[in-house]
């Protein structure tokens, strides 16, 4: 199972938990070998962006709400970028042609190829779900989460979820989802971080991903699991 307490559900259908294991996404860190390296922000400008699905389910309304706070406030050296397109695309940027939002940016979608270019461009990643029950209670695994995380630079987590991989990696901030003034204060924290220490949090999550979700070591495991040669014990906490 990819969400990592799907045994809370199977269990209910009369599968004992022994039989679940949790083989979250992984991710090809070779395939953003083409991503500048992060200098932990040096430049005037903080450039701090989502990318993904511009649906409902991401509740982008809430990064424009703290784009909208951020520039009421001045602090116009923060800059978001939105890059992308989905159902809600339309609808969001006449939102934010609406509240004169100068300080946000949206791009259409790029193919795979580029993805490690233009997430270069980046000083933060912002991952941000709606409120939604099935993530409190079963948890989340995320391949744009663990994209972002391999970028090398801090992420802020804005998802109500039973696990939290940027706490567990130390990779970031944390705040609770639908929350634009939260969202707001975590950017500015992360902003008035000296460099390094927006370099070491980066760090950090690529060793995560490494140690826990590099598709290579997780192709190790599933063999592992098929093959009976699993460690004993092996269940829903895998990775």
């Amino acid at each position: 199972m990819l969400w990592p307490q799907a045994h809370r559900y199977t269990t209910t259908l009369g599968i004992p938990e022994e039989k679940i294991v949790w083989i979250p996404h992984g991710v090809d860190l070779s395939r953003l070998q083409a991503m500048k390296k992060y200098d932990g922000g040096l430049l005037p400008t903080f450039t701090v962006m989502f990318l993904g699905g511009q649906s409902k389910y991401h509740g982008i309304d809430t990064i424009l709400e703290a784009a909208g706070i951020l520039l009421a406030e001045g602090k116009e050296q923060v800059r978001f970028v939105i890059v992308g397109g989905g159902a809600e695309a339309g609808r969001l940027h006449s939102q934010a042609a609406k509240m004169r939002l100068s300080n946000v940016e949206f791009r259409s979608m790029v193919p795979k190829s580029e993805i490690g270019k233009v997430m270069g461009e980046a000083d933060a990643f912002i991952f941000h779900i709606r409120k939604l029950i099935v993530l409190e209670k079963y948890g989340i695994s995320a391949n744009k989460l663990y994209d972002y995380l391999s970028s090398g630079r801090p992420v802020i987590y804005a998802v109500d979820s039973s696990n939290n991989p940027v706490e567990e990696a130390k990779a970031g901030i944390s705040v609770p989802a639908e929350n634009p003034r939260a969202l707001a204060e975590a950017v500015m924290r992360l902003f008035y971080l000296p460099p390094q220490e927006r370099l070491r949090m980066g760090e950090s999550g690529i060793a995560f991903l490494k140690q826990n979700h590099d598709i290579r070591v997780l192709a190790d495991r599933l063999e592992d699991v098929l093959s009976g040669q699993a460690a004993p014990g092996l269940s829903a906490q895998l990775a």
